[in-house]
C-alpha cells in the first residue's frame, strides 16, 4: 500500500501486505489506517490496521470470527467507534467496536451487533455529526420462471 499527498505528490510505500487491500480508512486523528484485506488463498476478508508511519501492521479482530469475513469498516467522526460489516451464519450484519480512549476505558472490547433481521446489511456510513448510521439493506430473492 502506498500513500501520497492529495495532489498525488510525495508518494511513499506505507506497508506490504500478503492479501489484497481495499477500503482504506484513516482514523479521525490520522494516526492509524484500517483496511480490508482479502486473502487470495482462502478467499477470506479481514480488517487490518497499520500506523501512519507504516509500523505495527496487525489484524484488528484476530480470532473473533473463524473464518474471518469482515469488511468495509469506518470510524465514527468522534473516533469512539469503528463500524464494519461481518458475514456470519449465512448473512451480513453491521457491528460496532468501541475504540480505546481515556484513562479508564480500555480498548479491545468485543464488537456489538447493530443490525439483525431478514436483510443483509452492508456499507456502514456514519453521519457527519455521528448521531446516525446509514447502511444498505439487501434482501436476497429468487424467482422461478417458466
Amino acid at each position: 500500500m502506498y500513500v501520497a499527498s492529495a495532489d498525488g505528490s510525495e508518494s511513499r510505500k506505507l506497508v506490504t501486505t500478503t492479501g489484497t487491500p481495499s477500503w482504506p480508512r484513516w482514523s479521525p486523528d490520522q494516526k492509524r489506517l484500517r483496511f480490508t484485506s482479502l486473502d487470495p488463498k482462502t478467499q477470506t476478508s479481514s480488517l487490518w490496521e497499520v500506523s501512519a508511519e507504516g509500523r505495527d501492521l496487525h489484524p484488528v479482530l484476530s480470532g473473533w470470527n473463524n473464518p474471518p469475513a469482515e469488511c468495509c469498516g469506518t470510524w465514527t467522526p468522534d473516533g469512539k467507534y469503528f463500524v464494519f460489516q461481518s458475514w456470519r451464519n449465512g448473512k451480513t450484519d453491521i457491528w460496532a467496536m468501541r475504540e480505546e480512549g481515556g484513562l479508564f476505558r480500555k480498548g479491545g472490547q468485543k464488537p456489538m451487533q447493530l443490525t439483525n433481521g431478514p436483510l443483509n446489511f452492508l456499507g456502514p456510513v456514519p453521519s457527519k455529526d455521528g448521531k446516525r448510521l446509514f447502511v444498505i439493506g439487501l434482501q436476497p430473492r429468487g424467482e422461478l420462471a417458466r
